[in-house]
C-alpha cells in the first residue's frame, strides 16, 4: 500500500527549479514536500568524480548576464574559474581546418559580409520579440509558421554562410534548425539578452564554471530542505478539486493545497491528470520534445593543446562533433576535453555500436588538435536520451504552430497545479538561469494563493 503523507505543496521533480521553489515556499512558513522520480537530485545537473578531476555531464557553464545562478553559487560557498580560453581556436569548414583567434576566421570576404548581414538580421528579429508573451508579437504567426531552418534559407546569400549559422542554431537547441520555430528561436535568443552573448565564451554563456561541478548546486540547496524529500519516487497521476491536489507517486500518495510541476514538458505531459489538463495545455507540453545531443568527453594526461597554442576551443560545420572546449580542472593537473554532437549528428552517432562510436568521436578531436587526441587515459559518453527521466537535453524546443497557438499556456497554472521549469522562464530558457527564475516565479504564484486561503478567500 502506498504510504499517504500530506503538506501544503507538493513539489514533482527535484531538479534546479524545483528545489528553488521549494526553499523558497518553505522560507514562507510553508510545509513542502519534494517527489523526485531518480535517485539522486539535480534533474540535467550530474557530475561524476575521479581522482584528479570531475566531469559535468549535464549543464555546466555559468555565463555573462545571469545573476541570479552566480547570486546562488556565491551564497552556497562555490568557487568558480573561467573556461580556459588562451591560445587559438580551430574550424573546420567544408574541409578546409582554419586556426584563428577572435569570433570567426578567415574566410572569403563575401562570406563574413553574408554572415554578419544574416546574422544581424536575425537579431533584428530577436530585438522585436517580448520574452514575457513572443505569441502576442504583431507578425507572430507568420514567425511561427516557418523554421528557422527555412528562414535562413531566404537570409543567407552563401551556402558557407548559411552553414555556419546553422551550426550555431543546432549547438544552442540541440537540434536541427528544420525543426525549431523561428518565432520560438527569437523568444529563447532574447531570453539570453543576444544571440552572440548565447555563443560567446568569453563575456558569454560558457564564461565560468563550478570548481567541483555543478551538481553540488543541487545537493546543496536538497541539504537545507526541512521537509521530506523523496527519491525514487516517480508522480503518475494527479487529481485536484477545489479543496486539495492529490499525487500519487510510486510508493507515496501525498496530499496537498498546491502542486509544483517542476519537470521537462514531455514528462509532465505523460502525468495523468484528473480532470485532464486544458487542451491547450496538453497540446503544448505534447509540442515541446527535448533537444538531441550525446556529450563527449576525453581524458588526457595533460592539456596538450595549450603547449600547441591552442585554446582547446574548436568547430565544425563537416565533423561530427560540431564544438569543443578545454574542460581541465582548473589546475590543469590533467587534459579534459569535450565534445559535442547535437541533432542529426547525435541521431546518426547512437546507432553505432559504442566502440564504432568512440572512434569517430576520437577522431574528430584528432582533425582539430591531432594524433596524441587519438589516446585519452579516459574517455566518457552522456546520452541523455536515454535518461527515462530526462528524455533529452539540453531543453525543450517548438517546431512551427506551437508557441503562437498554444503560449498563453507555457506558465499558466491549471486549478491547483502550477508549473515551473528552465522551458517555462522569461529568461535565460534552457540555462540554469532560468531554472532559477521559473522556480522563484512559481513559488510566488503558489504563496499568493496560499495566503489568500489563510485570509480567508478563494485560492482556487
Amino acid at each position: 500500500m502506498p504510504k499517504k503523507i500530506r503538506a501544503d505543496v507538493a513539489v514533482v521533480g527535484g531538479g534546479l527549479a524545483g528545489l528553488v521553489a521549494a526553499l523558497w515556499l518553505e522560507r514562507e512558513g510553508y510545509e513542502v514536500a519534494v517527489l523526485e522520480a531518480r535517485d539522486r537530485v539535480g534533474g540535467r545537473l550530474s557530475t561524476v568524480h575521479q581522482d584528479r578531476y570531475w566531469i559535468d555531464e549535464g549543464g555546466q557553464w555559468l555565463g555573462e548576464g545571469q545573476n541570479r545562478i552566480y547570486g546562488l553559487a556565491f551564497e552556497l560557498g562555490l568557487e568558480l574559474f573561467p573556461t580556459h580560453t588562451n591560445g587559438d581556436t580551430i574550424a573546420v569548414i567544408d574541409g578546409t581546418r582554419y586556426r584563428f583567434r577572435g569570433e570567426m576566421p578567415r574566410l572569403d570576404p563575401l562570406v563574413l559580409a553574408d554572415f554578419a548581414q544574416g546574422f544581424w538580421r536575425f537579431e533584428r528579429v530577436v530585438r522585436g520579440v517580448s520574452t514575457e508573451a513572443p505569441w502576442r508579437h504583431p507578425r507572430a504567426a507568420r514567425l511561427d509558421a516557418e523554421t528557422i531552418g527555412s528562414w535562413a534559407q531566404r537570409a543567407f546569400l552563401t551556402a558557407k554562410a548559411r552553414k555556419l549559422f546553422e551550426l550555431f542554431i543546432s549547438a544552442v537547441f540541440a537540434a536541427d534548425p528544420e525543426e525549431i520555430s523561428l518565432l520560438f528561436a527569437a523568444f529563447y535568443v532574447k531570453g539570453g539578452g543576444s544571440f552572440r552573448n548565447m555563443i560567446a565564451t568569453q563575456n558569454g554563456a560558457q564564461q565560468d564554471r563550478v570548481v567541483g561541478g555543478t551538481q553540488q548546486i543541487v545537493e546543496k540547496l536538497a541539504s537545507n530542505l526541512q521537509g521530506p524529500l523523496l527519491l525514487g519516487c516517480p508522480v503518475s497521476e494527479i487529481t485536484q478539486d477545489n479543496q486539495k491536489v492529490e499525487v500519487r507517486g510510486a510508493k507515496t500518495i501525498l496530499s496537498c493545497a498546491r502542486a509544483v510541476v517542476a519537470i521537462p514538458p514531455s514528462l509532465a505531459a505523460r502525468i495523468a491528470f484528473e480532470p485532464a489538463l486544458p487542451g491547450d495545455k496538453q497540446n503544448l507540453l505534447e509540442r515541446m520534445p527535448p533537444g538531441s545531443v550525446i556529450k563527449f568527453h576525453a581524458v588526457y594526461e595533460e592539456p596538450f593543446w595549450r603547449s600547441e597554442g591552442l585554446s582547446g576551443e574548436a568547430g565544425s560545420t563537416d565533423l561530427p562533433i560540431s564544438f569543443t572546449f578545454d574542460n581541465s580542472p582548473p589546475e590543469a593537473n590533467c587534459g579534459v576535453l569535450v565534445g559535442f554532437a547535437e541533432g542529426r549528428n547525435a541521431q546518426a552517432l547512437r546507432k553505432m555500436e559504442e566502440s564504432e562510436r568512440r572512434r569517430i568521436v576520437l577522431d574528430s578531436f584528432r582533425e582539430y588538435f591531432g594524433h596524441p587526441a587519438l589516446e585519452p587515459a579516459q574517455y566518457f559518453e552522456k546520452d541523455w536520451s536515454k535518461e527515462p527521466w530526462t528524455r533529452g537535453c539540453y531543453a525543450a524546443h517548438m517546431p512551427p504552430w506551437a508557441l503562437w497557438r498554444y503560449g498563453e499556456a507555457l506558465r499558466a497554472p491549471v486549478g491547483r497545479v502550477h508549473f515551473a521549469g528552465t522551458e517555462t522562464a522569461r529568461i535565460w530558457p534552457g540555462y540554469m538561469e532560468g531554472a532559477i527564475e521559473s522556480g522563484e516565479r512559481v513559488a510566488y504564484e503558489v504563496h499568493r494563493q496560499l495566503a489568500r486561503a489563510r485570509k480567508g478567500k478563494s485560492d482556487v
